[in-house]
């Protein structure tokens, strides 16, 4: 996943989700892993589900 956020980013192995705004000015920014491999759980290869 390769976005303009992403790339202003420029965190390897990080993708920009969505941006928003907390309400004081700021910018809030949901992240995800890069590689879909890398939340697999390496035992049993499900995708992790869980978003903080």
């Amino acid at each position: 996943m390769v976005n303009d956020a992403t790339q202003l980013l420029g965190l390897e192995g990080l993708a920009v989700v969505a941006v928003e705004h907390d309400g004081a000015g700021g910018p809030v920014v949901h992240l995800v892993t890069a590689d879909e491999r890398a939340r697999c759980c390496p035992e049993v290869s499900p995708t992790s589900l869980i978003r903080v």
